[in-house]
């Protein structure tokens, strides 16, 4: 009689759909603490107002000197060209 080593089909099988468990629910489980870190980050978020004339490009440049971290205003030269070609 010959004698088996390694593993039988079945015994593959069972490791595969183990494995395949344990990813599922790993995944599952980051993909909800992604989600509950996106939506707090998210909720602080302040838009820009619609611009359709040059006041509302005053307007849209107090919105984002607000929303700046540092209070560098250096960021603000797209709106100036905006300003400069309305």
């Amino acid at each position: 009689m010959k004698k088996q080593s390694g593993f039988a089909v079945l015994e593959v099988l069972i490791l595969v759909v183990v494995v395949a468990i344990l990813g599922f629910t790993a995944v599952t489980y980051m993909g909800h603490q992604q989600a509950a870190t996106d939506t707090s980050a998210t909720a602080s978020v302040v838009s820009a107002p619609q611009i359709s004339s040059t006041a509302d490009l005053t307007t849209a440049e107090n919105v984002v000197d607000q929303m700046d971290v540092d209070a560098n205003t250096t960021d603000n030269s797209q709106l100036d060209s905006e300003l400069a070609n309305f």
